[in-house]
C-alpha cells in the first residue's frame, strides 16, 4: 500500500481504521457463536455460555446485526482509495462474492487469521482453474466423462448411492 503514490499513506491509513472497526464487530461473534443464534426463545439457552463475555463487553450486540449484512456498507465507512477497495475485493474471493454481496461475519474470520505470523495462503499451480482441470482429469482417469449443457435422463443407482447418470 506504500507504493500507491500518493494515496499510500491514505491506503494505510484507511486499512488501520477498517481493521480496528473490524475487530470491534469481531466481538460481537466471540460473544455469540453464529451457529447458536436463532429467532426464538431458543436463543437464550443457546447463547447462555456467551455471558460472561457479554457482561465485560454489554455493546457487543449493538454490533451483531452488521456482522450479519454487506460488509460494503462497513467499508464504504472507511476505505475510498480504489487499489485498496480493490484488495477487499480480492480478499472476499474467499466468500465467492465481492465485498459488496459478501456477509461480514465471513470475512471478519478470514481477515483476523488472514495477517497471523503463522498465517500461509495457498492457491493452486496454475491458479484456481486447476481446481475444475484436477476434478476433471480424475473423472475422465476412472472412465468418467464430462458433458456440460447436457440433459440428464436418469441417475444411475447402485446399492443406494448415486454412481452416475444417463442422457
Amino acid at each position: 500500500m506504500e507504493q500507491c503514490g500518493e494515496d499510500g499513506p491514505k491506503a494505510i491509513a484507511e486499512w488501520k481504521a477498517l481493521r480496528e472497526r473490524l475487530r470491534t464487530l469481531g466481538g460481537s461473534t466471540q460473544a455469540v457463536a453464529l451457529l447458536n443464534l436463532r429467532q426464538d426463545a431458543g436463543f437464550l439457552a443457546t447463547t447462555a455460555g456467551s455471558l460472561p463475555f457479554v457482561l465485560q463487553n454489554p455493546d457487543v450486540f449493538a454490533d451483531l446485526s452488521l456482522t450479519f449484512d454487506d460488509l460494503s456498507k462497513t467499508v464504504d465507512e472507511f476505505v475510498t482509495v480504489p487499489f485498496l477497495r480493490n484488495f477487499i475485493d480480492t480478499m472476499c474471493i474467499f466468500c465467492g462474492f465481492p465485498a459488496k454481496g459478501a456477509m461480514t461475519a465471513h470475512l471478519l474470520y478470514i481477515l483476523e487469521r488472514f495477517f497471523e505470523e503463522t498465517a500461509a495462503f495457498s492457491v493452486p499451480i496454475g491458479g484456481t482453474c486447476e481446481l475444475g482441470n484436477t476434478l476433471q482429469r480424475g473423472l475422465e482417469k476412472y472412465g468418467g466423462k464430462l458433458q456440460l449443457n447436457a440433459h440428464v435422463d436418469e441417475i444411475l443407482i447402485e446399492n443406494g448411492r448415486a454412481v452416475g447418470v444417463r442422457l
